[in-house]
This record gives C-alpha cells, structure tokens and sequence, in this order.
C-alpha cells in the first residue's frame, strides 16, 4: 500500500500517542512536596521512582513544580524506591508503597565543591564551568557612553561595525538582564543604550539552554551574555539618564528604567539624539523565521527580498557618528510578569525613528574587454527608518512535565530615501534624481508543545505561520531626455519612470521534534512539512502616469514551493573530551511557477540529502578545537525568475529569463580556542571556506548611460576562504591587556561583462592589527591601536590607480587628576592612498564627592573638524572609490543621573 508523506505523518503521531498511553497508565499515583530544613518549597528538584530489585531502571520521572509539588504514576501495586535529589542538596532516598498519602519530604543543604579553578574575587576575570565572568571595573575608564563600547573592550569578545557580538568566535544569542530574557534576540536595544554604570559584571555563559525540561537530554551549543546589575540598585525602580545640547542645535538624551518586583520585571528604554549615536540596527525579517525574533537566521535558505536596495551610509572600520548626521529616537518597553507558576508572559516591543543626511563623492571603473568605462558621481542623500515592532510570548506549564507556548509579532518597517547627484562619463554631465521606499509588514504565530517523555527522552510540536507584505516603489528623474529611450521602443523623450512593486509572502509549517539520550548518545529525529507562497507583480510608468503595457517589463508571478524533510542527528560524547556530531537531512522540494502575463508555467520536483558534521576536541581545561562541515542545495526562490525589466537605481537595470537553478554549496569550519585561566591569555584562530557550484552568476552590458544585467545558472565554481585570528593577553601585574588581530580573505566569483567571461581573479583583502590598553589605579592610563588593511586585485594591472590599502593609527589617553574629574582625550588618524583623515574627540566628566548620583559630562567629537573620509572596494569587473563627507565638530555637554534607592 503506498502511503504519502502526510498520511504517515499522522499516523506515526498516532501511533506515538497510543504507546505514550500504554507505557504510562494513570490508575496509581505518588505525589508530594519537597521542602527546605527552613520550611521553603523547592521548585525543579527531580524526582525519580524505581522498583526495589537491584540496578532497576526508572519506572517514573518528573520535577517538582514552582511550589515543590509532584506527582508520578506508576503501572501496578507493590513497593517502590523514591529518589529526590537537587543542585546544592544532600539527595534523599525512601520506600513507599503506590498510592500512599501525600508525602513531606525535607531536603538538607549540602556544600558543593566545584572541580573548575575559580579566580579569587579581586580579578577581572573569573571562571566557572561554561561561564566567563568579567568585572567591569577593571576594563571600563568611566567615559564610554554604553555597554557595547565596554563589550570591545573586554577579553574574547568583539562587536562588528553593525553591533553584532561574538564570543571566542562564536555569535552570542541574546543579552539577559540579571538571568531574566530582555529584547530576546534584538538585543542591540539592550548594548546601544544602557549606561555602562548600571552593570557590574559581564557573565558570558556558554551551552546555554533555557529550556529546564530538556536538560540532561538536549545539549544546546548557545552563548549569551548575562547583565549583572549593581547590588546596590533598588529592587523597585531604578536606571540611569542624561540629558544635554550642545553647538549647532545638538542634543541628546536617553532614559534606562527597570523595576523588578515578585511577579514582574519591567524594562524601559528611551533615546532621542542627533549626535551620531545609533539606537538600532534595522532588522529585516523572510520566510525562513525558525527563531521569530533573529531576523535572516536561515542563511542556508534564499531570501525573499526586493530587487531595490535602500542606501545607508555606512563605513566599515570607522565609528558611525563620524559620518551619521542623524536624527534618532527610541521608546523600548519590556514586560515579564508571572501570572502564576504555571501562567508567565514575556513580551517586548518598540519604536525606532531615524534620519541620516550626507554628501558623497564616487569614482566608478568598469574593466571592459579592452577598455576601461570610468564615471564618476557627487551629490547628496537623505536616509529615514522607521521601525515597529511588537513582540509577545504567553507560556503555560499544565504539569512539571510539559509546557505550551504561544508567540506572536507583528513587525512593520518603513525605510526610504532621497538621493540627488551629479554623473560625469567623458564628456557627458547630467543631474539625476532618485527616491526609493519601502513598506514591510510582517505578521508571525508560532504554538509549541513541549513534553518530557521520560528522565531520557523528551518531545516538541511546533506550528508555525507567517506573512510578510512588502511594497516597493523607485521614482528616477533625469534632466537628460535620452537616458532610458534606449530601453523604451517609441519613445523619443523619457526623462524618469516609477517603477512598483509589490511582493505577499505566506509560509505555514509544522515540525515534529523526538529528542533523547542514551549513554554517550544524545539524538534527534524531526519531520518538516512546509508551505511557501509568494506573488511578484511589478510595474513601470514613465512621463508620469503612462503606465508600459509589454509584457516584457511587468511581473506578475505566483509561486509556491512545498517541501519535506525528515532529519536525524546524533552527538556522541566520549570522557567530556571529543564530541562527534553527525546530521543527515532527506528533503523534498516541489516548485510551481506561473507567470500570469504571458500564460507562462513552470514546475520542479527534486529530492536532495544535506549531510552534516562536526568534532568538538577539549584540551585539558585551556583549548578546544571544533570542526565542522556541511553540504548545502540552494533551490531557487521567486525573485531569482522575474521576466519583466527590474530597476535597482538610476543606473543598473536587472533582464532575467526566468530558469530553474539548483546550486549546491560546501562549507567547511574550523576554529581553535585557547583561554588559559591562570594567564589569562585568549587566542582565537578560525577558518571559513565555502564552494558553491552552479550558481547564478552576473552578466553585465555596460555603456555610458546604463548598465544592463541579468543573473542566469551557470556551471562554474564560486569560492571564499575567511582566516581571522586575535591574541589577547590581560598582564594582571601591570593592569594592561595587549592583542594582535590578523585576518586575510579570498574570493573567487565568476561573471560576465557584454556576454564575455571575465577571469576570476581572485581578490585579497588582509590585514594586521595591534593594541595596547591600560588601566592603572593612577592618575593616568592610556591606549595605543593601529592596523592596516589592503584589497588586492590578482592579476588584473587595470586596478593600479585603486590601491586599496588603509592605515589606521588611534591613540587615547585617560587622566584622573582628581578623584571627581576624569578625562580623555583621543587622536585618531585613517590614512587612504588618495586622503588622509584625522580625528581629534576629548570627554570629560564630573562626579560631585557629595552627590555621586549625578555627574556632569562635556564631550567634543572630530575638534579638528576633518571634512571628508575615504573608502575604497575592488572586484574582478569593477573599481569603486567613495569619500564620505563627515559630521561637523560636535560639543554638547550633559547631566548624567542614576535613579533608584541603594539598599
């Protein structure tokens, strides 16, 4: 008999079901409470039942619930052993007969003596298990403005250009506030706006797993960062806050609140200011949501994404608020309250304005066949954000055994922006206008089911839906008549066009999760059925109104793609020393295409294995090293098949013919980890190597006026290799931690210039860095930094007027004259083959000895009032060279206060 996929699916869960109820009757019963010797209920202890015979397994399991209750069935009469034993308790161990009266079990405190080398108290850095704590004191000068400055700070953790944190390598997963989940994963609200005076420690905790059923069965890989707060704050509400201006209508001000109480913990953030301090990253959500709030979290997955890219100015390696002149404001409010022990709600949601302005020069080259195309732009750009968003999550625990979880958001981003600029090719001048927004609404719901089967075995429901709008829309004005006519047969004039579109998303899934561990075996079994769909529909009109009818410029495509997949892992764990990993997925991909215009239809069928594996080696309790490889198949999503003519800016212009492609791709990681507690030394080597094959590639057709492209499947290789490493060592003697930092990439991508292969060159792009900083209980300290970065083009001589290579020399020195006054004042020099830029910012900062509660800040950033900041990129087609116009000097000073009561 053939069964379908579905069919099994039900059946299986029903078979699940029936053997759930048989291996556990419900006739018999024990049930109690765990207490302290001081009479206090003790919530989570685990509580097992087995038979008198000697080495019998487990008949039961359970945890005691938040008010120390539990219950377990047993399947017949007679004697029983129960066991109840918790972290920092002597276990107990009775006999009792089934169904006996409720029972009173007392747990007695015990030490407990851990095996890890704990740093004493007065050290900066301390250890215990999986935890790395930092104390603040000792890397903070006291005049950084949040904690993601003190995060760059701290040993074995680095924050990017956009404010995303690893540690020892490794993406951090959320911020917690004081052990409680604040902002989830958006956790850059939490890093860009709480002072670095409310925190006292830093917990970087990893194996994190914040589902207290699954420990001991699911062995979670996760790190997050943990806020400790001062002990001194008071427990209703407290925070910090400034207020200020400064020259030239500057202004800031921000406010931290917190307030936690018995049953709720509140969390309130508000930041206004125009002084190039970012509140928020935008985030950007697709289909592939498997956490609701990590936007993009799916990289393997293509996402759903519109052809126009909305330009925000952004320079890698350089400090934002030396090129945003901005305008942002935050209002942040975070919710968690316990109903009951079974009733807890989590929710959080905010909103986010923000507007940036700058001028900007660009020099393009374009390496044709057996010429060089050279243009060149200057103008202006204005960029907006606004950003909604609300999150809620309601969880419910009928048992100690189980818990349902239901999620909502709701998420609307709105970022456009105005650009006005001036293009010269040869002999050719003309003024171009553009404006390009953008509205996003995404909707998300996600109900889970947790149960734990057994003390070995646990399993998870999920089902999820999503729906995401996106509506698009691109006005280009030339003054010039003749720029577009080459695309617009009959029309003699055509000085701009709009262009709009429009793109509903819809995805429903549902996900069978079966975990448990056996021995050295920790092993999960899943099933996947998911619905994608997706509608593209485009339009252009020029000269205003008149709408193009050919067909050959409108989208308008339905898309739909089912798929399957089953997944089976198993980790393997031997003396706490070497852990295996291996994963094999079995995936079935059923694509349908129809283009409603022409009456075009297109369908594909494909079934693929993506196998997976990882080794974990520790080294004594100082080093690991991990490995891991995956094969990856890239099927092709919607916007890869558009028909019609796509425009991204006034320039480029995307001609696809809609083809099928399925690409796959080869990664391979590895990374060593050394972090010795006694000296404290950190060192952190990784490699990232990547093989796609059969990927879409970039055919370009490039003249003065416009530069035409379209991306079709080719049989090619592409490949990128990343080698990064950092030495960090904290000499405790002289209260001063010293680094190196070298990395070094290569790409490799094949395109095509006027239907003519172009050699794929590859591209360097390496680097050194070295730094030094202080932190003496004197009256002076200081810092030294400087790197240098270059990108090299392999044999390619038509790039030698593109030298990328940037030197970047900083150095800051702190002074304390007085205990009430600190003050810093910090050089800073970039250095570009075509400009040299140089920065000159001080702070200093008064704390009445009387009133610490307030202090009082003056701040001047760029002093020396440098103009302009260059940067440069090359690729195997093209050379670019932008200079940025910079912020003006900035001086404003402000009050700084902290509210809340000590204890």
């Amino acid at each position: 008999m053939k069964i379908t996929i579905p069919r099994l699916k039900w059946r299986l869960t029903l078979l699940a079901l029936l053997s759930y109820s048989n291996v556990f009757p419900q006739d018999k019963k024990i049930e109690g409470t765990v207490k302290s010797v001081k009479g206090e209920t003790l919530p989570y202890a685990t509580v097992t039942i087995r038979s008198l015979d000697k080495d019998a397994a487990i008949i039961a399991f359970a945890q005691t619930n938040a008010n120390g209750y539990f219950k377990l069935n047993v399947p017949v009469d007679g004697n029983y052993l129960l066991n109840i034993s918790m972290l920092g308790y002597e276990a107990v161990s009775i006999q009792v007969n089934a169904a006996p009266a409720p029972l009173s079990i007392v747990l007695t405190p015990r030490d407990i003596h851990l095996r890890e080398v704990i740093v004493k108290d007065f050290t900066p850095v301390k250890f215990k298990n999986d935890t790395t704590s930092y104390t603040l004191s000792h890397f903070s000068d006291g005049t950084e403005r949040n904690m993601e400055e003190v995060l760059k700070k701290l040993p074995g953790i680095r924050v990017s250009d956009n404010g995303t944190i690893t540690f020892n390598g490794k993406s951090i997963d959320r911020i917690l506030i004081d052990g409680e989940d604040f902002f989830s994963r958006t956790y850059k609200v939490l890093s860009k706006n709480i002072t670095p005076g409310l925190v006292e420690k830093v917990d970087a905790i990893e194996n994190f797993n914040e589902e207290k059923l699954l420990k001991g069965i699911q062995r979670s890989d996760k790190v997050v960062l943990n806020f400790n707060f001062r002990k001194k704050l008071a427990a209703n509400v407290f925070g910090s806050g400034s207020m200020g201006g400064g020259i030239k209508d500057r202004y800031i001000a921000n406010t931290t609140l917190f307030s936690f109480l018995n049953k709720t913990r509140l969390g309130v953030i508000g930041n206004i200011n125009n002084v190039g301090i970012e509140t928020l990253d935008e985030a950007k959500y697709n289909l592939n949501i498997r956490e609701v709030d990590n936007p993009q979290s799916r990289a393997e997955d293509n996402p759903l994404t519109l052809p126009v890219d909305i330009p925000k100015p952004f320079v890698p390696n350089v400090d934002q608020n030396r090129y945003l002149n901005n305008r942002a404001r935050l209002g942040a409010v975070q919710v968690n309250h316990t109903f009951s022990s079974q009733l807890k709600l989590n929710a959080y949601g905010y909103l986010q304005r923000d507007r940036n302005t700058g001028n900007v020069y660009s020099l393009s080259r374009y390496f044709l066949q057996d010429s060089i195309l050279q243009i060149s732009e200057s103008g202006q750009n204005m960029y907006h954000s606004k950003q909604s968003l609300l999150r809620s999550r309601l969880e419910y625990a009928p048992d100690s055994l189980s818990v349902v979880r239901l999620t909502g958001l709701y998420a609307v981003n709105d970022p456009y922006s105005n650009t006005g600029l001036v293009s010269s090719v040869a002999e050719r001048i003309e003024t171009i206008n553009g404006m390009a927004g953008e509205h996003a609404a995404t909707a998300f719901i996600k109900l889970g089911y947790l149960r734990r089967l057994s003390a070995f075995t646990a399993i998870n429901l999920e089902y999820e839906r999503t729906s995401i709008n996106t509506e698009q829309t691109l006005l280009l004005h030339s003054d010039s008549a003749d720029r577009y006519t080459l695309l617009f047969a009959g029309k003699d004039s055509l000085s701009g066009l709009i262009q709009q579109f429009k793109l509903p998303q819809y995805r429903s899934s549902f996900r069978g999760h079966y975990m448990g561990v056996r021995g050295k075996h920790s092993y999960e079994a899943s099933m996947t059925l998911a619905t994608d769909e997706a509608i593209v529909r485009s339009d252009i009109y020029v000269n205003g109104t008149e709408r193009i009818e050919e067909a050959s410029y409108r989208n308008d495509l339905h898309f739909k793609r089912t798929q399957y997949a089953l997944e089976a892992r198993n980790e393997m764990a031997f003396n706490n020393k070497v852990k295996v990993t291996a994963a094999l997925s079995a995936n079935n991909i059923q694509l349908q295409w129809r283009n409603k215009i022409n009456a075009q239809h297109k369908s594909l069928s494909v079934f693929f294995l993506q196998p997976a594996i990882a080794a974990r080696v520790n080294f004594k309790r100082t080093s690991r090293l991990s490995l891991s490889a995956v094969l990856n198949t890239l099927v092709s999503s919607p916007t890869d098949l558009y028909t019609g003519w796509v425009f991204t800016d006034y320039r480029n212009v995307l001609a696809n013919k809609p083809e099928y492609n399925i690409s796959r791709e080869a990664a391979i990681n590895i990374a060593y980890v050394y972090f010795s507690r006694e000296k404290y030394l950190n060192l952190l080597v990784s490699g990232d190597f990547r093989w796609r094959t059969s990927p879409y590639i970039i055919n370009y057709q490039v003249n003065e006026l416009l530069n035409i492209y379209n991306r079709t499947p080719a049989n090619v290789t592409n490949a990128n290799m990343n080698i990064n490493a950092v030495l960090d060592k904290f000499i405790y003697t002289l209260k001063s931690r010293a680094g190196l930092r070298c990395g070094f990439s290569d790409i490799s991508i094949n395109r095509r210039v006027n239907n003519a292969p172009i050699r794929s060159d590859n591209v360097y792009n390496y680097g050194v860095g070295g730094f030094i900083v202080t932190a003496f209980d004197k009256m002076f300290n200081f810092s030294v930094e400087s790197k240098f970065n270059k990108i090299a083009l392999a044999g390619n001589n038509k790039s030698s007027s593109f030298n990328p290579l940037i030197l970047q020399n900083k150095i800051s020195v702190k002074l304390s004259p007085v205990k009430s006054v600190t003050a810093r004042i910090s050089f800073e020099e970039i250095r570009w083959p075509n400009l040299r830029s140089d920065f000159l910012d001080a702070v200093v900062i008064f704390t009445p000895r009387h009133n610490t509660k307030y202090s009082f800040e003056i701040r001047g950033t760029n002093l020396l009032n440098t103009s302009s900041l260059s940067f440069d990129n090359i690729t195997n087609t093209a050379a670019n060279r932008n200079i940025y116009s910079l912020v003006p000097r900035i001086i404003y000073g402000s009050v700084l206060f902290n509210i809340g009561k000590g204890r």
